[in-house]
């Protein structure tokens, strides 16, 4: 299940966001724990932009990932933060 939203604020700001969810059951038991695997898992995401000109544009974003899993080993929470430039030409 995925939602995404996007917003032009001007001609020079757009902003987005977007938030997931998968659900994911495996049909064998995994070899060295000998159990059924099933994970959750959700990501969320927001980013702002900006064009400065026709030859810049400067973008951050920021990511929030967390996944549960019956086996712990397959068990995690991530975070990002990223800013990036591009220019075009």
């Amino acid at each position: 299940i995925n939602y995404s939203s996007l917003w032009l604020i001007n001609p020079q700001w757009l902003a987005s966001a977007n938030i997931s969810y998968q659900h994911q059951v495996y049909q064998d038991e995994h070899p060295f724990f000998l159990e059924k695997r099933s994970d959750d898992m959700w990501l969320i995401g927001t980013s702002i932009q900006y064009q400065y000109s026709k030859m810049w544009t400067y973008r951050i974003s920021a990511n929030i990932q967390d996944k549960d899993s019956n086996i712990p080993l397959f068990s995690y929470q991530r975070a990002d933060v990223s800013f990036s430039a591009s220019m075009s030409f």
